[in-house]
């Protein structure tokens, strides 16, 4: 979507990919291999057979079809990137997702649970926020839209103590919240 509507404008649609390895030249692939594929040379993955670097492909997980695994390659590094390797985020930290019913919201919520985080959410409508709560078992979540009200609903969350981490997507007055309610420390 992003790049159909040209905020990515140097990315091409079809920038992810799953597949099987027919010819390998590197000891970590072998013919057969199911794998996810980031981006290839050419930049086309709309094709039957793509090149790619070592470094741009990943194994697939055994539970993923091919159509699960060539949308989340992206989405899924990007999240590792900032939750893992900035972030450094540790069981019992506290983050702070925003519009976590998105993509990068939904990733980010999974790569918490996996580490044993304790999450808190945001969304923009009800219909979302109780999604939230009923599908992915969130006890704290408050309204994206509405700066004062998370703020507040986070300050009473976490007893005045705020979050370790905060992964944002918003602009203007909600960002400027955001610094309100961080840890001294935080990321």
């Amino acid at each position: 979507l992003m790049v159909s509507l040209g905020v990515v404008p140097e990315s091409y649609l079809g920038y992810e990919a799953a597949g099987v390895v027919i010819k390998s030249n590197t000891l970590d692939y072998k013919v057969g291999d199911e794998v996810i594929v980031i981006k290839n040379k050419d930049g086309k993955t709309f094709s039957n057979y793509i090149e790619c670097n070592r470094n741009e492909v990943f194994k697939k997980p055994s539970n993923l079809t091919f159509n699960q695994a060539s949308s989340i390659g992206i989405i899924f590094s990007t999240v590792y990137i900032c939750l893992i390797e900035r972030a450094n985020i540790k069981k019992n930290d506290t983050v702070l997702i925003h519009s976590a019913t998105g993509g990068i919201g939904q990733a980010a919520i999974q790569i918490c649970q996996m580490i044993g985080a304790n999450i808190i959410a945001t969304a923009g409508n009800k219909e979302k926020r109780n999604k939230l709560r009923d599908k992915f078992k969130i006890e704290h979540v408050s309204d994206s839209r509405n700066p004062n009200k998370f703020k507040n609903d986070i300050l009473k969350f976490t007893n005045n103590k705020g979050v370790d981490v905060i992964l944002n997507s918003l602009a203007g007055d909600s960002l400027k919240a955001n610094f309100e309610i961080i840890k001294k420390g935080g990321t």
